[in-house]
């Protein structure tokens, strides 16, 4: 997630950018916040629910983690999220989410994973 590569070009970006880099991240935020109208949350979660209770023979040997429940509850959360202001959201992020990378911390750190 620190990657020191990744964080040299977007810092690239944002001086080859300058005035326009804060306006393209707010216009990231508000590209997907638009598809968070209720309607369309309804309808995504409606077809969650019955993917859910319908089961379907498998032709794949490979397992979702993602359950219909997961999905629905990040749905959710995202939604509500939507309602504020993206740099409400950026600096909440910012001073209470920890973003480390998890795996960076442990000696066992499988780095092939990703």
């Amino acid at each position: 997630m620190n990657n020191p590569q990744t964080q040299a070009e977007i810092a690239a970006i944002e001086h080859e950018y300058r005035a326009e880099f804060r306006i393209a991240i707010s216009q990231l935020f508000y590209t997907g916040i638009e598809r968070f109208t209720d309607e369309l949350v309804e309808v995504t979660v409606d077809a969650l629910r019955k993917e859910k209770s319908t089961p379907k023979a498998s032709t794949s040997k490979s397992i979702s983690i993602m359950t219909a429940d997961f999905k629905i509850n990040m749905l959710l959360c995202a939604q509500r999220l939507a309602k504020y202001d993206v740099w409400d959201v950026l600096l909440y992020v910012k001073q209470n989410v920890d973003i480390t990378d998890p795996l960076a911390q442990t000696d066992d750190a499988d780095d092939e994973c990703f």
